[in-house]
């Protein structure tokens, strides 16, 4: 069992995100839990208006994952990649670590429908990317939960090979139809406003990497 860093992963703001199709998507869509990882991703991608990936936040929590995960803008794109912060669940993670998820697990316990396991073959082509732009990159299992407040839930979660926790990704990737090419990236980011500050500097890097990677398949 894996001790588990303390702390929880507040969202940034709280407010509602309407779920609104963006015409214009390109090659692909990158979708973030709120509005401030969705800036420091934007700040990574091609400033001439050439990116192959349109960022778009979606709001923290299962809930609302589920609403956008049924979006023409994300059911239609050709190529989707969820990116945010992430909760550490193995102690020998540390902040600004990024975590590429080789599969996506649902905790069982979660209110309602629980979607499936999903393998993301992508994830080796990713964290060569990441790992090109000198960040510190691990390909592991990320599990996505409703209760990351919860200190018992998180200590179950530890019992898992997860290394990183998070509220969404889960459902933001559970409507992908077919073969079509996805990632989840996150980077580990405790509680203290230092340490998120670093982070979202990791999450503009990890953008650029990710754009990278949607261009290389197009």
């Amino acid at each position: 069992m894996n001790p588990l860093q303390s702390g929880e992963l507040p969202p940034f703001d709280s407010g509602e995100y309407p779920v609104v199709p963006r015409p214009g998507t390109r090659q692909g869509t990158m979708l973030a839990p709120t509005w401030v990882e969705a800036a420091a991703l934007r700040r990574g991608l091609s400033a001439d208006g050439e990116s192959r990936l349109t960022v778009r936040p979606v709001g923290p929590g299962y809930r609302r994952a589920r609403r956008a995960a049924l979006s023409p803008d994300v059911l239609e794109s050709p190529v989707l990649a969820v990116a945010g912060f992430g909760q550490p669940l193995a102690p020998s993670l540390r902040p600004g670590d990024v975590v590429v998820a080789g599969e996506v697990r649902a905790d069982a316990l979660t209110e309602g429908r629980v979607p499936g396991t999903l393998r993301l073959r992508s994830a080796t082509a990713v964290a060569e990317a990441l790992r090109r732009r000198g960040l510190t990159v691990h390909v592991c299992a990320v599990v996505s939960t409703d209760r990351l407040s919860d200190p018992s839930a998180r200590d179950r979660l530890t019992m898992t090979s997860a290394v990183v926790a998070d509220l969404d990704s889960a459902w933001l990737l559970a409507r992908r139809r077919g073969d079509r090419p996805a990632a989840c990236v996150r980077v580990v980011a405790p509680p203290g406003i230092t340490r998120r500050r670093a982070a979202l500097r990791v999450l503009t890097t990890v953008a650029a990497g990710l754009e990278e990677w949607a261009a290389s398949i197009a």
